[in-house]
């Protein structure tokens, strides 16, 4: 017996296997979970950016520093670029 599963969006039970629009059970279905999302009515919970702790921008700088490694920033080193 094949698997069936219900559509999230409106409940009806569909076939999970050679199913185009899994889990939707068409493509009017899955256009509506997506126009959902684009209109953020669903959301994912986080921290508000304003209840973060701050950050010092001394810490970006000498994270980029270690990206860069021993590259000179200053620019004394451009003859090897050449």
């Amino acid at each position: 017996m094949p698997l069936k599963v219900k559509c999230p969006t409106c409940r009806k039970e569909t076939a999970w296997e050679g199913n185009p629009h899994r889990p939707f059970c068409s493509d009017r279905c899955r256009l509506i979970d997506l126009g959902a999302w684009v209109q953020e009515r669903y959301r994912i919970p986080a921290e508000k950016l304003d209840d973060l702790p701050d950050n010092d921008d001394d810490d970006d700088v000498s994270f980029t520093l270690r990206l860069l490694g021993s590259w000179d920033v200053t620019g004394s080193n451009n003859d090897q670029l050449a």
